[in-house]
């Protein structure tokens, strides 16, 4: 993804209000990640660094994607929305403040920053940010879903890591359970 070098105004105010894309950075909330990170507290270190905070900053293009995926189409309250390998990305906890009804369908073990990518993460998670996302821990061909009962289907940084074998099954069975992709 090429963007240029200073962001849309919408996009300042997104990195701004959620702390995308590697959670909020202030020396403050650091010192306060140290702390919590050590008393193994989850949902105060979720407080600290806000929805972003529990994924690798590994990518520059990252202070692209999630605002633009975000502003591409509106989400609305009610809306079904499938982040497809989210692991423990942040974007899928800002749909679900927006109203959504989000789904997270990712077949690993552990989040890439060592959390366990599970039932109980989630719970914690999902209390601290006031947020009700679901995770499904397998592919999406596996995961259940209707076809066409999908309003949003976001695969941001995901196929990269799908096999060469798979990426053609996985596309057709994105656009089975979506009306449209639209990241």
């Amino acid at each position: 993804m090429i963007g240029t070098r200073d962001s849309p105004p919408e996009w300042q105010a997104f990195e701004r209000a959620w702390g995308s894309p590697s959670g909020y950075q202030t020396l403050a909330r650091r010192a306060a990640y140290a702390v919590v990170r050590r008393l193994g507290a989850l949902r105060l270190q979720a407080r600290a660094l806000g929805p972003f905070g529990f994924q690798p900053d590994n990518n520059a293009t990252r202070r692209f994607e999630y605002p633009w995926a975000f502003h591409a189409v509106a989400v609305e309250p009610g809306h079904v929305c499938i982040d497809l390998g989210g692991s423990l990305g942040g974007l899928q906890f800002v749909l679900s403040k927006q109203g959504a009804r989000v789904v997270n369908i990712d077949p690993s073990e552990q989040a890439p920053m060592g959390w366990p990518l599970d039932q109980d993460t989630f719970a914690a998670l999902n209390r601290a940010f006031g947020t009700s996302v679901e995770l499904r821990r397998t592919f999406l061909q596996d995961a259940g879903v209707p076809d066409s009962s999908v309003d949003r289907l976001y695969c941001i940084s995901t196929l990269e890591h799908v096999p060469d074998g798979d990426r053609l099954r996985l596309a057709a069975e994105m656009g089975a359970s979506s009306d449209r992709v639209d990241t």
